[in-house]
Parts: C-alpha cells; sequence; structure tokens
C-alpha cells in the first residue's frame, strides 16, 4: 500500500493496463482514419497533403473570384458563388490535370458586354447553353480538333486577352457611383477613356497606383521564392495592410475599395430564378436570340 494513502501501490502490470487502455481510443482513431483513406483510394500522408491544398487553392480563389466579377461588370458575390460550384461539381463528377475549374479571364472579358446591354438575368442563360453545347461538344468530339489548333494562334490568344483584361480594370481608377453616358460605337473594352466618368486624382490616384505595383510585384514575384503560399492572396494581404495602415491610418486617405464597386456579401448559392434580386424572363426566341451567339464562343473559348 502507497504510505499515507491506504491505497494499493501500482505495479508494473496496472500501469501498462492503464497505458494500454488510453492508448486504445488514439489507435482507434488511427485505425479509422487510415479506413477512411483506404476507401477513398490515398495513403493518410496524403490525405493530409489534400486537406492543406484544398485550403490553399479555396483561399487563393478568392481574389481571382472578385477580381473577374468587377472586370465582367458583376458583383463579387457573384464570382465566388460560381466559384464554389463550379468547383464542387467537377470535384463530384471528376476534372483533368491542368483543367481550370473557376472564374476565368477569358469567360470574364466576353460577358462583359452582354452584362451591360442586357443585365445578368440573360447571362445566367447563356451560361447554360454554354454547358448544353460543351456537353454536346464533348459527346461528339470536339475537343480533339484542339490539337490542331497552331501555337502561334494560342499564344495571339494569350495575348489579346491580357490586353482586354488590363483595359477592363481601368474602371477600377474611376471614381465610384458614377454614371456614364453612351460611348457609341466605341468598342466595350475601351469604355473607361469615353464614358465621361472622371478618374481619381491627388493622393488618391497615387496610393491607388503604389497598391497596383504592389501587388503585382508580388504575385509575380513570391513564386520565385517561394510556392508554398498563394501569391495571389499574399498580394491581396499586403496590399490591403497597407490600404488601411498606410492610406487611411497614416495619412487619412482612402482609395476605392471593393465594396465602394460591389457587395461581396452573399448567402448559400441557389438558382437566380428564387432571388429576389434578378427577374428572370421567360426562356424564348427573344432569350435565345440574345445568348446563343455568346454561349457558343463561351463554350469554343472554354475548350
Amino acid at each position: 500500500r502507497a504510505a499515507g494513502t491506504g491505497e494499493p501501490a501500482s505495479t508494473p502490470l496496472d500501469s501498462g493496463a492503464s497505458a494500454s487502455d488510453s492508448a486504445e481510443p488514439a489507435g482507434g482513431r488511427c485505425a479509422g482514419l487510415g479506413r477512411a483513406c483506404g476507401a477513398l483510394g490515398m495513403a493518410p500522408a496524403d490525405a493530409v497533403t489534400e486537406v492543406v491544398s484544398g485550403v490553399t487553392v479555396a483561399l487563393a480563389m478568392v481574389p481571382e473570384a472578385v477580381a473577374f466579377s468587377l472586370a465582367a461588370g458583376l458583383p463579387p458575390a457573384v464570382g465566388m458563388r460560381s466559384s464554389f460550384i463550379i468547383c464542387l461539381l467537377t470535384t463530384l463528377l471528376g476534372g483533368r490535370p491542368a483543367m481550370t475549374s473557376g472564374a476565368t479571364g477569358s469567360i470574364a472579358a466576353l460577358i462583359g458586354p452582354i452584362v451591360a446591354q442586357s443585365g445578368p438575368e440573360y447571362l445566367f442563360y447563356a451560361v447554360i447553353l454554354m454547358g448544353v453545347v460543351q456537353i454536346i461538344m464533348g459527346l461528339v468530339g470536339v475537343g480533339n480538333l484542339v490539337r490542331l489548333v497552331p501555337a502561334s494562334v494560342e499564344i495571339g490568344f494569350a495575348n489579346g486577352l491580357a490586353i482586354v483584361i488590363g483595359l477592363s480594370q481601368l474602371n477600377s481608377f474611376k471614381l465610384p457611383g458614377r454614371e456614364g453616358h453612351a460611348h457609341g460605337h466605341a468598342p466595350e473594352v475601351f469604355k473607361p477613356f469615353v464614358d465621361g466618368v472622371p478618374w481619381e486624382a491627388g493622393p488618391e490616384a497615387a496610393f491607388a497606383a503604389v497598391i497596383t505595383v504592389l501587388s503585382f510585384v508580388i504575385s509575380v514575384g513570391l513564386p520565385r521564392l517561394t510556392r508554398r503560399v498563394p501569391s495571389a492572396l499574399t498580394g491581396i494581404i499586403v496590399s490591403t495592410t497597407f490600404e488601411w495602415v498606410v492610406v487611411y491610418a497614416i495619412f487619412g486617405r482612402h482609395t476605392t475599395l471593393v465594396g465602394d464597386m460591389g457587395s461581396a456579401g452573399g448567402s448559400f448559392p441557389v438558382p437566380a430564378w428564387c432571388m429576389a434580386q434578378y427577374h428572370m424572363p421567360a426562356l424564348g426566341g427573344q432569350v435565345l436570340g440574345k445568348t446563343y451567339q455568346l454561349s457558343i464562343i463561351m463554350a469554343v473559348i472554354g475548350i
């Protein structure tokens, strides 16, 4: 008996039994994790890698979804919901290596005109019709024709797309909440130069330029140092910190924020027909006439 307690002294056998009992739940948890990973066809170490990769991709996709939404003339919440739905369906139905599953600059550059002219309601129909066209193309094997496209065409397309996306971002350097006038027959990408909306001026314009350069340098330069940290997300965090600490707190100024251009909040994704802010027209000849050309173009570009 232990001195002064009246309790039996523990023996090595007792200690071993208690240690075994305490280790059993942990072993059971590990075994359960191993069985779950085995059912998914992966090792436990790979499961950890997949979880970390999923969190990283989700965080890195936020700035891209917001940027492409603004480039298309849509609220940031639309891009966030769309990215969520596309990633979920791609995961459940299966994708391919190096396949983009999310908002893309090429599609954002194409849908800007229809949003400006007809509203987002027609865009929803155009995207649905685009999916139908892509399914038909996949069934008949049109995707195999992409191998016949010359590399120079791909380079020219990428460079032209970069110019279109760059010009679409110029609206971020204008005063928010101002209405512009009609820009005649000028292409949509040149609208910022002819719409009459005043540009940012003075210290605000200088700070906006500094933040733009800072974000660009981080997004381009950080991957050369490490790829463990999402460069786009890092650029957003550093630039936002610069905005609120330096521009706002120290100098008492502020540049145009995402909230000034549209709400980034939202709810769980639901069909547009169930959302009060959208007045969906009935599917008919008028809707198809406005959307079929854009749908075919988006389907081809998506391939």
